[in-house]
């Protein structure tokens, strides 16, 4: 693929490769850079193969437009998130709440070094449980609010890993406990995770970062396993994520306290996965060693192989479009955590929420909401029984489903014997 070609430049200011596609290729391109969130990146690294006859590379004005149009939206639309949190962050430290930025607002400020060249759709904050009702204050003090009442997630009854999402106007907070959520199949050291984090400065104001050992750990979770909800869904944004974090903390990272880690946080499946992806897909600079120490004892070539179709592919998008009814409800967190019997029941008799959601011309008459849904998932089922799309994103449903079930599968071997490897 092109754009993994042109992803896999390390260096912003490198020679793109060169490059020789027809029209609707590139036009393909631009559209997939725009769905695997790195439209504003592609836009720059065009830009200079554009601005140098010896790259090779002759890229269409309306795609160089196109990318310049996202490359502006992001970093707009950046720019007014970046000021909502300010003065949150500010707010924190002057009441001594220790505030952990995580993912993109960390990613765009410290690691990209450019604002506009990482597109995120909101800011995710790290508090500790005991801060979360004054964190909430805080937020609402500012005009942010919940626009979901009684999410399972509040703090007092402290589930799942984050509070319902804050949005005020177009921007969005999240505020989360821990990275992961509190009965997952993992081990993070949370405690750790505040100890190691050092300070830095986001949108102006004061914040810390985790360490990056936690910073790439967490990176490489999130993009495999995605809170045991929709794997590799972010597609190559998270690959694009860790591989320019390696760049920037390519001095700092011990690899011998990466590798023990994510041993002992139970990730070491997902480490070995995501690294592999990143490492193959764009070149990034993973050392073999880490590779070799992380991978299980035995790799099955399937588990790559339906990682990368998840990471390239359109599925879920895919699924959602051609089951709207039976999809929506293979997607969804809660099919994980109940039984057989539940789950079907929770397919004939969504809540309220999901139905308003997924029928809003029909709000004032739930009846027809759910006539229309049994309908829809008759459908659906007659789909997945008989038509051939049908039937190829049911199969593909159940590989993801074992994917995930691996990526939760514990090591086979030791911390110990990680390390020894990655020293040997």
């Amino acid at each position: 693929m092109a754009i993994l070609a042109l992803l896999s430049c390390r260096e912003r200011s490198a020679l793109a490769p060169r490059i020789e596609l027809t029209d609707g290729e590139w036009n393909a391109l631009a559209r997939s850079a725009v769905r695997h969130g790195v439209a504003p990146l592609v836009h720059t690294r065009l830009s200079t193969a554009a601005n140098r006859t010896n790259s090779g590379s002759e890229v269409p004005v309306q795609v160089l437009e196109a990318m310049k149009v996202y490359f502006f939206k992001t970093a707009l639309e950046n720019l007014r998130l970046y000021a909502s949190l300010a003065p949150i962050l500010r707010a924190c430290a002057e009441q001594e709440i220790g505030v952990i930025v995580l993912k993109g607002a960390l990613l765009a400020e410290i690691v990209y070094g450019d604002r506009a060249l990482r597109s995120m759709g909101d800011a995710d904050l790290l508090v500790r449980r005991v801060a979360l009702a004054r964190v909430d204050r805080i937020l609402r003090s500012f005009g942010w609010d919940q626009p979901v009442a009684d999410d399972p997630t509040s703090p007092r009854q402290a589930q799942g890993h984050q509070l319902q999402t804050f949005v005020r106007d177009s921007a969005r907070i999240e505020v989360h406990w821990n990275i992961e959520d509190d009965d997952s199949p993992f081990a993070i050291d949370v405690d750790g995770l505040w100890r190691r984090a050092y300070p830095v400065q986001i949108a102006g104001a004061s914040a810390l970062a985790p360490a990056p050992e936690d910073l790439l750990l967490h990176l490489c979770l999130h993009a495999s396993y995605n809170h045991g909800w929709l794997q590799f869904e972010a597609g190559l944004r998270p690959l694009v994520d860790i591989a320019a974090t390696l760049q920037h903390f390519t001095q700092r990272i011990d690899w011998d306290v990466f590798s023990r880690r994510a041993f002992d946080w139970k990730v070491q499946r997902c480490a070995w996965l995501t690294l592999t992806l990143a490492k193959g897909l764009l070149g990034a600079d993973v050392p073999e060693r880490v590779v070799t120490a992380l991978a299980p004892e035995v790799v099955e070539r399937v588990v790559v192989d339906n990682a990368v179709k998840l990471a390239l592919s359109n599925y879920y998008a895919e699924v959602t479009q051609t089951l709207p009814a039976l999809g929506r409800r293979w997607l969804t967190k809660r099919r994980q955590n109940q039984s057989v019997p539940a789950w079907v029941r929770h397919v004939l008799w969504p809540d309220v929420g999901a139905l308003t959601a997924a029928y809003p011309s029909l709000r004032r008459a739930p009846p027809l909401r759910y006539l229309m849904h049994w309908v829809d998932l008759a459908r659906d089922t007659l789909h997945t029984s008989l038509g051939r799309d049908g039937r190829r994103l049911a199969s593909c449903e159940r590989t993801r489903m074992t994917l995930a079930a691996w990526l939760e599968a514990p090591a086979t071997h030791t911390a110990e014997s990680a390390t020894s490897c990655a020293l040997t």
